[in-house]
């Protein structure tokens, strides 16, 4: 799929060029503004067990400012990923804070992992 990086950032035009596609860009399901957020890292909608109110809800951070962000998530008939409301986003506060997050994906159980570059350290979201 192609999200338009360079060309856009999230639904918004840079003013940079870029590699062009015969395919048209794929719409983002949701869009954080500046200053919230510079580098959204995704992760993957949450599916585990170990956190109920995060079942179904998508998670994903932001590399400069190291927020971190869970929103709905809807599909369409077809089952592509939908717009999420604004509304919807939620930001989750973690004890000692992220620094630097790059990557967010399940373990074998389904539980999330947060790996960090800045500190190095690989962090799980847990109870």
């Amino acid at each position: 799929r192609n999200y338009g990086w360079r060309i856009r950032e999230g639904d918004v035009g840079t003013g940079l060029g870029g590699t062009q596609f015969s395919s048209t860009f794929t719409e983002p399901f949701h869009v954080i503004d500046h200053p919230d957020a510079f580098a959204v890292v995704g992760g993957f909608i949450y599916r585990g067990k170990a956190i109920p109110g995060l079942y179904g809800r998508y998670l994903m951070a932001d590399y400069i400012t190291s927020n971190f962000w869970t929103s709905y998530c809807f599909f369409s008939s077809t089952g592509e990923m939908q717009k999420s409301t604004p509304g919807l986003l939620t930001v989750v506060t973690m004890a000692g804070g992220l620094n630097g997050p790059v990557s967010i994906n399940p373990d074998k159980n389904g539980e999330p992992v947060i790996c960090e570059l800045n500190s190095g350290r690989v962090r799980r979201i847990v109870p």
